[in-house]
This record gives C-alpha cells, structure tokens and sequence, in this order.
C-alpha cells in the first residue's frame, strides 16, 4: 500500500509499482495505470452542501487546508454544486483557492507547508502555523465584517481552530454562522467540539481492509494488477453546527419529539455505553441530557 508521499519520493514509489502489486492511498500517484483506493469527494462536498441548501444556508464560504489533488477536487466539486445552485462564490469568503481558477494562492502555499512541518510534532512550528492560519480566518471573524450563513471546512481541525477564534470574538456557531467539517476527527480541540460539529466521515477501518483485499486479489490474480480504482463512499453525520431551520421550526425542541425519546428511553435504556452514544449524537453534556429527558 503507497501512502501519499511528496513529490521528491514518487520517483521511488513509482519503480517500485513497476515490478510488485501496489494500491496508492488516498491520491493517485503520477504512475500511469495506477492502483487507488480513496474516498469519493464528489459525494463528500455533495452531502455537505445539499444538507446546508436543506437547512435553508444560501450563502457558502470554504476553508481549504491543504494543496493535495483530493483537496483540489472537493473544491471544484463544492464550487460547481454552488453554480447549479445559481449561488456565487466570493472571492473574499474562498480561503485557500480561487473561485475563478481553483488554483492556491501563494500565501496559502505558505500555510500548508507550515502544516507540514506542525505535523513533525514540533509545538513552535503548530503554534506558528495556527498563527498564520488564524490570519486567514479572520475574513469572516473582523466587526462589521460581512459573513456568509455557512462555512464548509476541509478539513475538522481548521473547523475547530474557527470555532475557538469565533467563540473569543463572542460569535455563536451556529447561530451567527453555521459550519461543517471533514473527517469526524476527536483529537487535539475535537475532544471540545466534535460532539457539535456536523462532518463527513471517512471509515479508515473499511479503508485499511480493502487496501488488504485489493492486494491479495492482484496477488492471486482476481483482478487486474493495474487500472483498478476503487472509490468508498464517506457518511454524513449532522450535528448542531450547521442547523438552522431545524432550529428555528423547533425540532430538536418540540413536545412530541421530547415525549417520544423520553418513551424510548425509558423502555431501552439500561446500557451505560448506549447512554454516552444517544448523548453525544444529539450533541449535549450527559448532565443536560439527563435533565431535558428525564433519564
């Protein structure tokens, strides 16, 4: 299996697919005919924008985090989605690439190469690259600032990194602008804001076993050992983050749907492990949960 790897180490990658089977993870390497197993982008930037249309969202901004070809993809995905939607992109609410060309600016070629060298594990190098990215943020952060309804993410960390930044300027997510993410990541601030912030998830489990399966079928010869591309499809998860004509109709609120979750739970309820996954798919604390259903 070939991870993605930077451009100075394809050369070594490549002659290694030459004489043994290989799946390239993620993006494709440069190899023609070669082997990939990724997530499908186009439903990815799909299911986030068509939810955020739902909820009554009808103006977008994007954060984009990083220069890899799937990154360029879901961009152009989630900028085409928008057109049919005869809704316009403004340059000044694209971080990252141009609504008019897709391509990254030179700036931010500077964020993502300071995010390659924070995930060395270096404290000075994150906090830097938190530094300049939080710059670019504030486009939608600044006082009398116009902002869009909703702001897609690509990626959960940068999401959080906004959320906190929004939270000290005293901007209320979502009811003063609404957010989604990528990865369902729980690490670093995702231990804070995960249980809030709709993302789409990518099951790496599912990734790993059919990056197995692939190389023992070229091995045994069940498929091709060239050409195969295999496309897994990511979950939509909801969470607060991105609601507001859910919220504004009531309907995490509403008498029946209170009463209706009070019967279930008081017929089903006995698994502690249960308890803490109700809780964090309606993005509450345990103790306001217990409160609101009587638990």
């Amino acid at each position: 299996a070939v991870p993605p790897v930077p451009q100075t180490e394809q050369h070594a990658w490549n002659l290694i697919q030459r004489s043994r089977p290989c799946v390239n993870l993620h993006a494709a390497s440069s190899l023609k005919g070669c082997n990939l197993l990724g997530f499908d982008n186009l439903i990815i930037m799909r299911r986030l924008v068509e939810h955020l249309y739902a909820e009554g969202h009808r103006s977008f901004g994007y954060v984009a985090s990083r220069t890899k070809k799937y990154s360029y993809e879901r961009f152009a995905v989630f900028r085409d989605m928008l057109a049919e939607k005869h809704i316009e992109l403004p340059s000044a609410w694209s971080v990252g690439f141009s609504p008019m060309t897709a391509r990254p600016g030179r700036r931010f070629c500077k964020i993502t190469r300071l995010e390659r060298y924070a995930a060395g594990g270096h404290n000075s190098d994150r906090a830097e690259y938190e530094r300049e990215l939080a710059k670019l943020l504030q486009c939608f952060l600044d006082a009398g600032t116009q902002r869009p309804s909703a702001i897609v993410f690509e990626t959960d960390q940068v999401a959080y990194l906004f959320w906190e930044l929004a939270e000290r300027r005293g901007l209320k997510i979502p009811g003063d602008i609404a957010i989604a993410g990528v990865d369902n990541d729980q690490t670093g601030r995702g231990k804070r804001y995960n249980r809030f912030l709709t993302t789409v998830e990518q099951d790496f489990r599912s990734y790993a076993r059919e990056s197995i399966v692939m190389l023992v079928d070229m091995i045994d010869g069940r498929r091709p050992r060239s050409g195969q591309v295999v496309l897994l499809p990511p979950k939509l998860i909801i969470r607060k983050s991105s609601l507001k004509r859910s919220l504004a109709n009531g309907t995490l609120s509403s008498p029946e749907l209170k009463k209706r979750i009070e019967g279930y739970l008081a017929d089903n309820l006995t698994d502690s492990d249960l308890a803490e996954t109700i809780v964090d798919a309606f993005g509450m604390r345990r103790y306001t949960f217990a409160r609101r259903f009587r638990t």
